[in-house]
């Protein structure tokens, strides 16, 4: 093995150890708004972000064919009534388009063709929206 070959394997390890931590990042922020909807879904709360909550919830159950509750319809919500969240969930729906590209198969070139972001771009991302949201993370 060559010098370079060293190098090169090192480098492509960093890369995969990025696109392990992006994905971890973008599936626990996945995972909070996901609790978050089922909380207010479950709650009698009477905020607008809960009533249209509902309104998606008992959407879902009467047609099971779609998709339960794209992050992307919860996002929506959340910046119809969080004008203050609006920029963090624009740059959140920026970067989610890679969480699909990592989670389900990277034969493809990466979204927009463009090249991985640095993972702290997703983390302070997630981090701003999360607390835009007033979502804990943990």
């Amino acid at each position: 093995m060559t010098t370079q070959n060293i190098r090169d394997f090192f480098t492509n390890l960093q890369a995969e150890l990025s696109a392990l931590v992006i994905m971890d990042l973008l599936s626990a922020a996945e995972g909070r708004l996901r609790d978050d909807f089922e909380k207010r879904v479950q709650s009698n709360d009477s905020s607008n972000i809960s009533r249209n909550f509902r309104v998606i919830a008992e959407f879902c159950v009467r047609d099971r064919r779609k998709q339960p509750h794209p992050v992307s319809r919860l996002l929506a919500v959340w910046a119809k009534y969080v004008n203050h969240a609006k920029t963090s969930i624009a740059l959140f729906n920026e970067y989610w388009p890679y969480r699909n590209w990592l989670a389900h198969g990277r034969w493809n070139n990466f979204p927009g063709g463009q090249s991985l972001p640095p993972a702290d771009d997703f983390k302070d991302s997630v981090e701003m929206l999360l607390s835009d949201l007033s979502i804990p993370l943990y």
